[in-house]
């Protein structure tokens, strides 16, 4: 599988079927979740700063709070949303 590393050294995919191919508890950045919900980076920070959208992490990186998702999490929310049950709020864990 193709990856890329980012500057704090995490692997990215860059496909969705990479990302699909990747196990449950990996943690994607907005890039690679975005692809994986097919919502653009920018629709994804829309939902994050209005609580709907998939459970996300707040981690620091050089001081900044870059927002981590969790591919399980991604593949729940969704399931959750494609049969017609409520939108489920999005949560930051810190």
């Amino acid at each position: 599988m193709a990856t890329k590393k980012t500057n704090a050294g995490q692997a990215t995919a860059t496909t969705l079927a990479q990302i699909a191919a990747l196990p449950p508890e990996t943690q994607l950045p907005p890039t690679d979740a975005a692809i994986f919900l097919s919502v653009s980076t920018t629709q994804l920070e829309r939902m994050r700063g209005s609580n709907i959208g998939p459970h996300f992490t707040l981690v620091k990186v050089s001081g900044a709070d870059l927002a981590k998702y969790k591919k399980q999490d991604l593949e729940d929310w969704l399931a959750a949303n494609k049969t017609g049950l409520p939108v489920v709020k999005a949560t930051s864990k810190k």
